[in-house]
Order: structure tokens, then C-alpha cells, then sequence
């Protein structure tokens, strides 16, 4: 397998070996600087999943920090916005969202990835935003949003992806 770096829209992604790789945001990037990047990324971490998995955080440097490496393809990656389609991993996100919430975070585009049947790698935090007496501010933003409002533009959706059945996902928003 050829492991070379790849030039994403707001990163570089260089595999360092060992099974790590290096997150080096772009100059003028829209995204938060590394080091809070990294900081978000460790929180979340911390939430207990046995379906989600989130790479580990090695070391952090003034524009980059460096990650477990998660090999995948371009096939194994999924839209956030189809994630409904998914309802135990849906259920997982929302459940993270919240967590994150809870964290002063507002999840904003994650990227997922399929490692296995029932099992997803999430990564990519530099999109989250901070959360502040009811309000959100995404990084290099001028205007923040109520918590309504960003849930509106850049939350979770439920969409006709989702079977109506009686499960275990039943009032999920209840």
C-alpha cells in the first residue's frame, strides 16, 4: 500500500509511520488552529462508545498535531448527511452531540469513516464551535448563532432515510 500525504481542504494529512499521521492545517484555513483542534479532539476521546472510534491525539505542535492513523478508502466514508440512513449510529451521534454539548462544544463537520460492520472511526474536529451562554461561535466566523439556530444550519437531521418502526431509537427526541 503507497502512503502519501494528501492535500484535503483545509489540511495536509502526512503519514508519519507507526501508525500515526500528521494533521497540519493550511495557512488561512477556515478551521481552528491546531492546538484547539487537538484539544477537541482529545475531549472527545473521552466519550464511551462501543460503536463510535475516535483516533487517538500523540502530539501537538504550533500548526499541526499528529493522530492515530486510520486507513481507509474513499468508499469507506460516509455524508454526514446521510447518517440517518444508519439508526444505531445516528442514535451514537446524537448522544455524542450531546456529550460534546455538555463539553461547551457544537459538533460541526465530522467526517465518519466504516471500519467494520457496526463500527466507525470519527474524526476531524476543526469545524466544531464554542459554546457560550446560548450561543454558538464557529471558528473564523464574524456572526455567532443561538443554539436553535445552529442546530438548524449544522445539526443532526432526521430525513426520510430513517425507518419508522418500533424499536430501541423510539422518542429519541422525547
Amino acid at each position: 500500500m503507497d502512503f502519501r500525504s494528501v492535500e484535503a481542504t483545509s489540511h495536509l494529512i502526512v503519514p508519519l509511520g507507526y501508525n500515526r499521521v500528521l494533521r497540519q492545517v493550511k495557512r488561512g484555513a477556515r478551521v481552528h488552529c491546531a492546538q484547539t483542534q487537538a484539544e477537541i479532539h482529545t475531549i472527545a476521546q473521552q466519550f464511551p462508545s462501543k460503536l463510535l472510534y475516535i483516533p487517538k491525539v500523540y502530539d501537538v505542535y504550533d500548526k499541526s498535531y499528529s493522530t492515530e492513523f486510520i486507513i481507509h478508502g474513499t468508499l469507506d466514508l460516509i455524508q454526514f448527511e446521510v447518517v440517518q440512513k444508519y439508526p444505531a449510529l445516528f442514535v451514537q451521534l446524537f448522544e455524542f452531540k450531546q456529550y460534546m454539548m455538555k463539553q461547551g462544544y457544537f459538533m460541526r463537520g465530522v467526517k465518519l469513516c466504516k471500519l467494520s460492520e457496526g463500527r466507525w472511526a470519527l474524526f476531524d474536529f476543526s469545524h466544531f464551535g464554542f459554546i457560550s451562554k446560548g450561543r454558538v461561535k464557529f471558528p473564523k466566523e464574524t456572526c455567532d448563532y443561538t443554539l436553535e439556530q445552529a442546530e438548524y444550519w449544522y445539526g443532526l437531521k432526521v430525513g426520510y432515510g430513517i425507518e419508522t418502526k418500533d424499536d430501541d431509537y423510539n422518542d429519541l427526541y422525547s
